[in-house]
Formats: structure tokens, sequence, C-alpha cells
């Protein structure tokens, strides 16, 4: 019989006699094995299944949590673009329509702003225009004193004629209400969006051009401006 000596298990390398049956570590069969040089051997590794049981567990992500934290970080990001955004709009020079109807109010005529039109609301008014043109001056009453209009920023002009002068305050009355009355139904007909100017009016003796009446949403009526 020969000597015992110390092997390489071809398995999981570990120091084993020649003359073992199996491999006391792995399990190898050794019985019959040829002894090599260490430095001639194949290096050989051990199979997957004797270190599944030392692996260290995957940990395992929450899908709902990671789907959740970048939502949130995305709504952020959103925020802060959001919040850039308005403050460099707000830095702008350019008024916005509500911007110049609130700065219209407050400013006086000769510092108001003019809010830029449609071409479809340009020709609604024009067609505002002619139509109390041609009921005023063929109104029966009306008629002979009424001179034409003119729609301006600060509001409307009405021209009146030499029979102004002549009539009563209670004709010049019913000469503004009438005149209002045309005025505002045409404007609802044409679905015209009024402004404060729309209903500010100022009568105008046509050939001397003096201010003989005014009229307007907040004090009404005044026939000695």
């Amino acid at each position: 019989m020969s000597t015992p000596i110390l092997i390489n298990c071809p398995a999981c390398n570990a120091q084993v006699s020649n003359q073992a049956p199996t491999c006391p570590r792995c399990g190898q069969p050794i019985s019959g094995s040829t002894y090599q040089p260490r430095s001639a051997r194949p290096t050989a590794s051990a199979p997957p299944e004797m270190f599944q049981q030392h692996a260290l567990p995957t940990p395992k992500r929450s899908v709902g949590k990671t789907l959740g934290m970048g939502c949130l970080a995305m709504f952020g990001v959103l925020v802060i673009a959001s919040a850039l955004i308005n403050s460099s709009q707000k830095g702008t020079q350019s008024d916005t329509p509500n911007q110049l109807a609130k700065s219209n109010s407050a400013a006086s005529p000769e510092q108001r702003q003019t809010i830029p039109l449609s071409k479809e609301e340009l020709q609604s008014r024009k067609d505002r225009v002619a139509a109390v043109n041609a009921m005023m001056n063929d109104d029966p009453d009306f008629g002979k004193m009424y001179a034409g209009l003119e729609q301006k920023s600060d509001g409307v002009t009405v021209y009146v004629t030499d029979r102004w002068n002549g009539i009563s305050d209670d004709m010049k009355t019913a000469f503004v209400k009438q005149f209002l009355t045309w005025w505002g139904g045409f404007g609802a007909n044409q679905k015209i969006k009024e402004s404060p100017s729309d209903l500010r009016l100022k009568i105008v003796h046509k050939s001397s051009g003096r201010v003989v009446a005014t009229h307007d949403a907040l004090f009404g009526l005044d026939l000695n401006p």
C-alpha cells in the first residue's frame, strides 16, 4: 500500500488524503484520484450550491415608495419652475388686457392706455355707431338736434345742433335717455364687451365745441357741466 499523502479536493480545494473515499468537507469522491502537484492542478471552484446558504439576501425595494419619492421630487421641480416663470412675467413691461382695464379705471383720461381690440370687435363698434346714427337722425323728436357721435378712448361724444339751446331740460334728459337706450341696445346685439367709458357721454355743441351736458354711470346726467 502506498503512503497516504495530502492532496487538494478537486471540488472545494480543501486538503484531503488521497486514499479517502470522499472529501470530508464537500463530499466529492476522492478514491482513484491521481495526485498532481499543486502547481499543475487546475483550480477548481466550489459549486454555487455550497455558497447559496451563506449568500446575503438581496434587499427588496418598495416599488410604491420609489414611485412616491420620484413624484415628490418632480412636483418640487415643477413648483420651483412655476415660481421662476411667474416672477419673470411680473417683471416684464407688457400688460394684459385685465391689467390695462384696472389701470385705466384709476387713471385720468390723459393717462389711460388703449386696450387693443380685435378686428371683429372694431367692426362691431363701427356697426353700432352707424346704426345709432341712423336711428337718431330718423327720430322725429331728436333728429333735428342730433349732429352725430364720435367714440373715443375716454367716452362717447355726442354732437348737437343749435336747437339744443332752445329746448327744455326735460327734452334734453329724454334725448340722452333715448341715445343711451339705442347705444346700449345695439351694443348688446353686437355682443360688445362694455367698458366704463362706453357709457360715459359728453354732449358737445357742434358749432362752438362747448360741452353742454355730461353723463356717466356714477353721477348720472349733468345739464350744467
